[in-house]
């Protein structure tokens, strides 16, 4: 993942990553938050929120390839 200032004064994060489903299937996932403020670490919680949801509430990923 990455940190960086936009043009506007926010912050930018991302994070790649792979997390594992529920049901035991293992996924590559990008994310992106920007902030309304300067602080990266409030955009790496909101990635960690997201990620957690996704690996809690993410079903039917049938391909197993690109």
């Amino acid at each position: 993942g990455a940190t960086g200032e936009m043009g506007n004064g926010s912050m930018l994060v991302r994070q790649f990553g792979l997390i594992r489903l529920a049901d035991g299937t293992q996924l590559g996932i990008a994310m992106a938050v920007s902030t309304t403020g300067d602080d990266a670490d409030d955009g790496r919680d909101a990635i960690t929120e997201l990620a957690n949801a996704v690996r809690r509430l993410a079903t039917g990923f049938e391909a197993r390839s690109c």
